[in-house]
């Protein structure tokens, strides 16, 4: 799909997996530098399937469909990660709570 010294010039900027992504964009007929760009906004492989997957299947028309799906795959991981550290957060509190504090002694205080 790429000249050879372009496919070089992208593995050392890009994973294998963005590449392949890189090479859906052109495939379905964007421009590569649009695919560039996509493909530099998404870090997890999971991601980067998710939206090789929604090229193939969904074979958009335009460059601002994609751009819509992109916009939504990221709300969705910055979604995940912020349950996460709630998550995390909670389990803390929840500790807190159950357990108590400790003074400077190592000796518990009272329950909250």
């Amino acid at each position: 799909m790429f000249w050879s010294f372009e496919l070089e010039e992208l593995k050392q900027k890009y994973s294998q997996f963005q590449i392949e992504l890189i090479e859906q964009f052109v495939r379905s007929g964007f421009p590569r530098e649009f695919g560039e760009v996509v493909a530099g906004q998404l870090h997890s492989e999971k991601v980067l399937y998710r939206m090789k997957q929604y090229l193939r299947q969904a074979e958009p028309t335009s460059m601002e469909e994609v751009a819509d799906e992109l916009l939504s795959v990221m709300a969705e991981v910055n979604n995940w990660k912020e349950k996460k550290v709630n998550e995390y957060y909670n389990g803390r509190l929840n500790e807190l709570l159950q357990y108590g504090l400790e003074d400077d002694d190592g000796n518990e205080t009272e329950k909250l």
